[in-house]
């Protein structure tokens, strides 16, 4: 059905069919079927703060015939209500205790179940229907009420009692019989599982059928009499686990959508025990009741339990912390923002700098930048560590405290707080303090804070310790063991992936000979979720695990000695929970990877790098790129030089557009940390440059991307070089690899003339695009030849597949840019009132001739005739093979009366069938045209 339109007083009901049938929806057959408060009622005493909660049924056929998950209570009026309905001012205000319904059971809203009632032929009660107001709180009001035939609605007054001298309806109270459906009478926590005694009783309702009321005297929606009511009772206990309401989440009142806990005792009563909801969640507890024996299809009482744990939304995005938010801190980190190149993850799906581009991010790199110590004189460093925070990085490393103390001293985990600029801002902090060594730190930013792991002697045996720092690198929590294996746990690896953290590590619990790469999850706080999960198993002499995230699970690399003749470089993906996807593979071609290597994710696909010595003259740093199968593209690729002699210790990092590679060189009789870009499909870019010049040697790179160049943290002897008697003279430093790149995006335009120097499609001489972005840096987003909305459809004329007509909705059946209402090859035949005695329709070129054809709405309403015999039927036509797309509507029906229109194809001496009606069957045509 297209359109309705009133001429005259004569109902003109347009009704068109398409050459493919239109699919079934849940909508009546004329157009829709309200349940509504219609003559000024409303519910008094009820709990009416959002949300609240309705549900309605046909009691005949809960199953099939149901309003589904729409929420239509109002409790404020002029607001809308769960399906964007107008609340009419008898909804008062919310928390006055006023409320009203207002739903259409029709094609405003297709996701309703089944039609109540048949158009054709109503009669009133038709179809009864079982309303149920159910707010948060355990208590609801339950209402049946049946079908107004002369209103087309099913009235909730006619369940109210009528005032004859006052011709009103008396408000329906909350207190009334079915209010006290479900309660929870005692309920105790002990942090991990919710204890509850819960009460179910047998409903009672509302209902029209009730003497004094305005269906039963006036109306007669219940013809049947009390005896046609359904009967209620108790049903069972469920529960159902859910987003909370305030932070997006919604309740769901369909019974299938909860768990059954619980069978009422004889007196109604249970005790449930149930385990609490994590942050941002909520447990909702609720009862069933049976309709005529039959369990009903809704949750008619309910209680909702916030989780006890915190989840906030401190910085007002609209985002929470305890799930959804990466960085509660600002409002410029959130799910749904826009990535741009800076280095963070701006959009919290755990990559960073994807989909976007930005090429030439760091081309060329421009070496020269200053080396500056960070602990110089405080500290000696090992297994440096750097992250980017968005607004400065955080440093670790393991090492001693200077000067060298007289007793041989152990190392201990030092953190240190940088700047932008790489300038230190504050104290080296130490992180670990006990009397035994603590070794290989890894650190993340969370968004908020850093979290840290480290390889700890302090019980005897080596285990993988974790501490929280604060943006200055203060402890939040004392530092605990959260990985204790009976053996060894060491060289652990940390990863936060938007909304937990991912931690490997070798651990020779199986085998005190010998390693495997272990997995755990851990909570923002420390908290362990689920077990520790073992990845390898076959794994000999492993090195070096490392995680990379790619927003539903991880990719695993590590080197592995298996086989003989040398390590390779092996990889795996696992799930969210560490659960191995594919088998154990190896991705290097030859048996000479020394050491583990550095792994990254593009959004698309893994870069991994490691040293390697299969040429025979020294250790070379090597290149692949997996997809996201894990499946390698190339052969690899040697990055460095000929005859470099040791390239040991790559540290890779992703611009967004390309790769970031820097290693400890020795090319030059010393150890340099130097550096090269790769493009996006692996191929080196220029040569590599050297990023330090220090007399003393350098080593242990850790690489950040910044958003506008990388960093890298290493470990330096100085210049001049530190006391080289000493056992490890190296101290913590820093230094940044630049970037000649004026035109980031290589477009051609410098930042001065460009409005975004992100995006190479961004640029003044680009083509506007329906995008909503301003592609050509005019000012203006989307505008075509003009950016008036010329059919004030509210769609730009150069967004709009039909800019001279209006068409909000876009339809475009066969998908080919223009609009159903401009298409006149599509098939869809869109028929309109040209004026007062006009018929009008799209003149199709699919079809040579049309047939229209005329009808009585009272006969279709009777018999189901969509196509009536003029010979038979006062107010049908017919006009057939008309080659043009008008018809005259003459003569007019008799006052009172209504008549319908259908318009049908021709095409090679075939017809277009009429549609389908609202319950998806083929509308019959009884009487064709010859």
């Amino acid at each position: 059905m297209k359109r309705a339109r009133s001429l005259n007083g004569v109902i003109l009901l347009v009704l068109s069919c398409v050459a493919a049938a239109a699919p079934a929806q849940a909508e009546c057959t004329i157009d829709s079927l309200p349940v509504f408060h219609g003559l000024g009622g409303y519910f008094s005493s009820c709990p009416d703060i959002e949300p609240v909660y309705s549900f309605a049924f046909r009691v005949a056929d809960p199953s099939v015939t149901h309003s589904n998950d729409q929420r239509f209570a109002c409790v404020a009026g002029g607001a809308a209500n769960g399906i964007d309905t107008t609340c009419q001012p008898e909804a008062g205000v919310s928390g006055d205790g006023m409320a009203t319904l207002s739903y259409d059971w029709g094609s405003v809203n297709p996701g309703s179940a089944g039609c109540p009632v048949s158009l054709i032929a109503p009669q009133n009660g038709d179809g009864r229907l079982l309303v149920g107001y159910v707010p948060r709180g355990g208590r609801s009001l339950l209402v049946s009420v049946g079908f107004v035939a002369d209103y087309l609605q099913y009235l909730i007054e006619t369940a109210s009692s009528f005032d004859v001298n006052l011709g009103m309806s008396m408000p329906l109270s909350c207190p009334a019989p079915g209010a006290g459906l479900f309660e929870i009478t005692g309920m105790t926590s002990n942090g991990v599982t919710l204890s509850a005694d819960l009460v179910a009783r047998t409903p009672t309702l509302a209902s029209d059928c009730d003497p004094g009321t305005a269906g039963a005297d006036l109306l007669g929606t219940c013809p049947g009499g009390a005896a046609g009511l359904p009967t209620l009772g108790r049903g069972s206990f469920y529960s159902r686990t859910a987003l909370c309401p305030e932070v997006g989440g919604a309740i769901l009142l369909r019974r299938d959508a909860w768990s059954w806990i619980a069978a009422p005792a004889a007196d109604g009563t249970a005790h449930v025990s149930l385990p609490l909801p994590a942050a941002g969640y909520c447990l909702s507890i609720g009862a069933s009741f049976t309709v005529n024996g039959v369990e009903g299809p809704f949750i008619g009482g309910l209680e909702v339990q916030p989780s006890e744990q915190p989840c906030l939304d401190a910085d007002a995005d609209g985002y929470y912390s305890c799930f959804t938010d990466c960085d509660d801190t600002t409002a410029d980190r959130h799910p749904g923002h826009g990535e741009v190149c800076d280095g963070i993850d701006n959009d919290c799906d755990g990559e960073i700098d994807e989909g976007i581009v930005c090429q030439g991010a760091c081309w060329p790199p421009l070496a020269g930048a200053p080396v500056d110590p960070v602990g110089a004189g405080e500290s000696q460093s090992n297994n440096v560590v750097l992250v980017w925070t968005g607004d400065g990085y955080g440093m670790a490393w393991d090492g001693v405290l200077l000067p060298i103390p007289t007793q041989p001293g152990h190392n201990e985990i030092h953190f240190a707080r940088l700047d932008t600029a790489g300038t230190r801002v504050g104290p080296v902090r130490q992180v670990s303090d006990e009397p035994f060594g603590s070794s290989f730190p890894s650190l993340a930013w969370t968004g908020s804070e850093f979290g840290i792991v480290w390889a700890d002697d302090r019980s005897g045996r080596r285990e993988i310790y974790f501490t929280r720092l604060d943006p200055d690198g203060t402890a939040l929590v004392p530092d605990t063991a959260i990985v204790t294996s009976p053996r060894d746990a060491t060289f652990p690896f940390l990863l936060w992936n938007g909304t937990e953290f991912g931690v490997v590590w070798l651990d020779n619990r199986d085998d005190q000979y010998d390693h495997e790469v272990y997995f755990a999850r851990f909570t923002a706080a420390g908290v362990r979720l689920g077990g520790e999960v073992r990845v390898t198993t076959a794994a000999y002499l492993p090195a070096t695990p490392r995680l990379a995230w790619n927003g539903a699970g991880y990719g695993l690399s590590w080197g592995d000695y298996r086989g003989g003749g040398g390590q390779r470089v092996y990889f795996t993906r696992l799930n969210y929970a560490g659960a191995k996807l594919v088998p154990e593979q190896q991705i290097s071609d030859a048996n000479s990877s020394v050491d583990g290597p550095s792994l990254v994710w593009t959004g698309s696909e893994y870069g991994v790098a490691w040293e390697d010595d299969r040429n025979g003259n020294g250790l070379d740093i090597y290149f692949n790129r997996l997809d996201s199968t894990g499946a390698r593209f190339e052969q690899d690729l040697r990055v460095t030089i000929p005859d470099s002699f040791s390239s040991v210790a790559p540290s890779l990092a992703w611009t967004g557009a390309e790769y970031g590679l820097a290693w400890a060189d020795g090319r030059d009789l010393q150890s340099d940390i130097y550096f090269c870009s790769l493009t996006a499909q692996g191929q080196k870019i220029g040569q590599e440059v050297r990023g330090t010049q220090t007399a003393g040697l350098s080593g242990s790179p850790s690489m950040a991307w910044n958003g506008s160049d990388f960093a890298v943290g290493f470990k330096d002897q100085g210049d001049p070089p530190v006391d080289p008697g000493g056992p490890d003279p190296y101290e913590p430093y820093f230094t940044r690899i630049g970037c000649d790149a004026p035109d980031r995006d290589r477009d051609g335009y410098v930042p001065t003339f460009d409005c975004n120097d992100a995006r190479r499609d961004i640029h003044p001489d680009a083509v506007d695009f329906c995008d909503g972005l301003d592609n050509d840096c005019d000012g203006f987003i989307d505008e075509g030849t003009t950016s008036i909305d010329e059919d004030a459809d509210g769609i730009p004329g150069a967004c709009d597949n039909c800019p001279a007509r209006a068409n909000a909705d876009q339809g475009d059946i066969d998908a080919d840019g223009e609009g159903d209402l401009c298409d006149v090859n599509d098939g869809d035949i869109w028929v309109d009132a040209v004026d007062q005695v006009t018929l009008g329709w799209q003149p199709d070129t699919t079809f040579a001739a049309f047939n229209v054809y005329r009808g009585s709405l009272a006969v279709l309403r009777a018999s189901g005739l969509y196509t009536q015999d003029p010979a038979l039927v006062t107010d049908a036509a017919r006009l057939c093979g008309v080659p043009a797309g008008t018809a005259p509507t003459a003569p007019a029906p008799a006052v009172g009366q209504g008549v319908f229109f259908h318009v049908t194809g021709m095409s090679n001496g075939g017809e277009s069938s009429l549609g389908r009606n609202s319950a998806g069957i083929e509308r019959p045509n009884a009487n064709p045209c010859p």
